[in-house]
């Protein structure tokens, strides 16, 4: 019976979980999830208690996978925004760096031309 074919039930759980992408962006999660379970309800309805076990168990199987990969999506984004805030960090941290050896140049220079001044106006006379 196709019904309970894995690659029957992989492709129909593959739907059910694009139409619950689009469904959370427009907040009908909870009525699409009413629709799901009437649709299961009708296409297993011919089916025995055991049959429609084993479809059950299928169809979580594939709703987990499918779950399981985007959680590794979602862990790969998180991973790649770290990334991306340590090198912003690095890079703020360089720039910060430059600016604190320019700010003890120009003190550097300042003193130096205080000093020298000094000097001028002591040994002038």
């Amino acid at each position: 019976m196709e019904l309970l074919e894995r690659k029957y039930v992989r492709e129909l759980a593959s739907q059910h979980n694009t139409r619950l992408q689009a469904a959370a962006l427009d907040n009908t999660t909870p009525q699409l999830l009413l629709d799901f379970e009437d649709e299961l309800n009708e296409l297993t309805k011919a089916l025995s208690e055991e049959d429609r076990n084993e479809f059950d168990r299928l169809y979580y199987q594939e709703m987990d996978a499918l779950a399981a990969m985007q959680e590794v999506g979602i862990e790969n984004n998180k991973l790649k925004i770290a990334e991306l805030e340590a090198k912003t960090a690095e890079l703020e941290l360089n720039e910060a760096q430059r600016e604190a050896e320019e700010a003890k140049l120009i003190g550097y220079i300042v003193a130096f031309v205080v000093v020298f001044f000094v000097f001028y106006l002591v040994f002038e006379k």
